[in-house]
């Protein structure tokens, strides 16, 4: 419990620096932290996006697998494959190629169908808040692990709110490649 309430805490302090830096269009002077840098570009602004984005999500997430518990009287039990692959591996440079997979790969190619093929596709022809249900819908569905599908659904509602709102593509890989690249080290930690 009182790690629920750190991980809380933490989100909230870096949610309210990403509000100022993403909502006031503020450009960070690098010189102001020691670095001979001028300003963070577009790509560094969107990877600290994502990062924060990130941590602004897990709250997000959290809340909506305590109340799935909650109205359900059970956990949400996730039947990916992917977990079994993790366990049964015990090579660790095989390890190390499923985690680049699973953490870095993946993530960026599903990116790029959902958020920036699907959802573009989608939004020509929709509203922004039902574009972004109807993508996360379609990507939580995509996994086939009906025991995640409400997480999933969430996760896709954060990965199409970010990208919706800073019209690129890599904050919401950053936050997807952290994601899975967190489960990864999670369940590749507590299977062995």
């Amino acid at each position: 419990l009182m790690f629920v309430y750190y991980i809380l805490f933490n989100s909230l302090i870096v949610y309210f620096i990403y509000r100022v830096i993403w909502y006031k269009n503020i450009d960070v002077d690098l010189r102001t932290l020691g670095l001979p840098l001028k300003k963070i570009g577009k790509v560094f602004r969107d990877f600290f996006i994502g990062v924060f984005s990130y941590t602004a999500a897990l709250p997000v997430i959290f809340a909506g697998l305590m109340a799935y518990q909650r109205i359900f009287n059970e956990t949400p039990r996730s039947a990916n494959p992917a977990l079994h692959l993790i366990k049964a591996i015990q090579e660790p440079s095989k390890l190390v190629f499923l985690f680049l997979v699973i953490g870095i790969v993946g993530p960026i190619f599903e990116e790029i169908l959902f958020r920036g093929v699907l959802y573009g596709a989608i939004r020509k022809y929709m509203s922004a808040g039902w574009a972004i249900i109807t993508s996360s819908f379609i990507f939580a569905l995509v996994h086939y692990d009906l025991g995640s599908i409400f997480p999933l659904f969430l996760l896709g509602c954060i990965l199409a709110l970010i990208y919706e709102r800073t019209s690129s593509i890599i904050p919401s890989m950053v936050t997807h490649c952290i994601w899975n690249s967190m489960t990864f080290i999670v369940f590749s930690s507590l299977m062995n």
